[in-house]
């Protein structure tokens, strides 16, 4: 992710070029090999994310039946 972040700025810059928007540009950008696999590492962050808080709140369950707080 570091690295396409990295280079997202200078291809950015020559695809608003050819483009009218910066709506326009942010589609193309994504059509580009880069803007996908952005798109997918975003994406898994994000379920990783929830993955994590599921599993917080279901550690906090056990920590209280554990302590027969439930």
């Amino acid at each position: 992710m570091e690295t396409i972040l990295k280079r997202k700025p200078a291809i950015w810059n020559t695809i608003r070029k050819d483009v009218k928007s910066d709506t326009a540009c942010e589609k193309a950008w994504e059509m580009t090999s880069d803007g996908l696999d952005e798109m997918g590492l975003r994406l898994r962050m994000k379920a990783t994310e929830k993955m994590m808080q599921g599993l917080s709140g279901l550690l906090k369950l056990l920590e209280g039946e554990k302590n027969n707080q439930w």
